[in-house]
């Protein structure tokens, strides 16, 4: 293996770890959210507004990349 090659599948597993952590903490934010408040208006904004966090995050790192 090449040191280019070496380097995409460093950043690669970096990106791979990045998307599931943020994964994990959208849904755990999401179930806590569900779990603890009466469905309402106010209730869907939040779970919609930790969808748009998720979609962000995920846009930005493929846009940017991960540090």
């Amino acid at each position: 293996m090449d040191l280019e090659e070496e380097a995409l599948n460093y950043n690669k597993g970096k990106d791979e770890a990045f998307k599931a952590k943020i994964t994990d903490k959208c849904e755990d934010m999401e179930n806590l959210v569900i779990s603890n408040l009466h469905p309402c208006y106010e209730r869907k904004m939040i779970e919609q507004r930790i969808r748009e966090v998720y979609l962000w995050a995920n846009y930005c790192a493929e846009l940017h990349g991960v540090k």
